[in-house]
């Protein structure tokens, strides 16, 4: 069981009343230049990718929910609001691409990759990432790792340097991060090849813990109840079926 912790990131720090005024003065217009509404959202993904179909599990009432929640109770600086909405459409899109691949797969009539899955279940700081990562050490054993978690889909080519030039990028989001939460190593130490864990899988449907451990949203945090978490198993045995088929254990593991 992933746990559920929040980092906050670093806010510029004000002076005095001119900090305020800046502050609200920058607030006024990040709203205007990043807006974090649903509708807007989704209509810019599929500008971007040419794709409509968001696919199963819905995304909604979910992504309309955390939306709100972000808008009216998160309190964002306009970094964070840049940043997060940075990560909502990277999700949006990615969600789009990954929905055409699966229909694709489907199309194909192509088995299942994955025939024997394990599950590792536990309290929160009861070792049950430390076994996850002990368990990805056996090369019988594929795990999903943070770069193809998040860039789970190859260029066209699909070559190896490709790849690497995935990694590589996953290397520099995550190097930011930590300059933008440099306490957040503290809590979960995360690199781009280390075994990732389903919460961060179950972002792409937006019924994720991982929102939680990032911003304070009471609302969004009580409509993730198990009952609402339960939808994104689909989704998530259909992500680790997609990376199975783009990349094989021996690629850069």
């Amino acid at each position: 069981m992933s746990e559920i912790r929040q980092t906050r990131m670093l806010e510029p720090q004000g002076f005095g009343s001119r900090g305020t005024g800046w502050r609200t003065l920058s607030d006024g217009l990040s709203r205007g230049l990043w807006s974090l509404q649903s509708e807007a959202l989704c209509a810019e993904a599929k500008r971007r990718t040419g794709l409509e179909d968001f696919g199963d599990p819905p995304i909604e009432p979910g992504l309309s929910i955390l939306a709100n929640s972000l808008e009216l109770q998160a309190d964002l600086h306009p970094l964070g609001r840049f940043l997060m909405r940075v990560h909502l459409l990277e999700l949006l899109e990615t969600r789009l691409r990954l929905v055409q691949t699966w229909n694709g797969r489907l199309e194909a009539r192509g088995p299942s990759l994955i025939q024997r899955p394990i599950f590792i279940t536990g309290m929160p700081r009861s070792g049950s990432t430390f076994l996850h990562e002990l368990l990805a050490e056996d090369p019988q054993n594929r795990v999903p790792r943070v770069w193809e978690v998040m860039l789970p889909l190859p260029a066209q080519n699909g070559v190896r340097s490709e790849m690497e030039s995935r990694i590589r990028k996953a290397e520099a989001s995550l190097w930011w991060f930590r300059r933008l939460a440099p306490r957040a190593d503290s809590v979960y130490p995360m690199r781009a090849r280390t075994p990732h864990e389903c919460v961060a899988i179950h972002s792409y449907t937006f019924l994720s813990g991982e929102f939680l451990s990032i911003c304070y949203m009471p609302t969004y945090q009580v409509f993730c109840t198990p009952r609402t978490l339960a939808p994104p198993t689909t989704g998530r045995n259909a992500f680790c079926n997609i990376c199975s088929s783009v990349v094989q254990p021996n690629d850069g593991f």
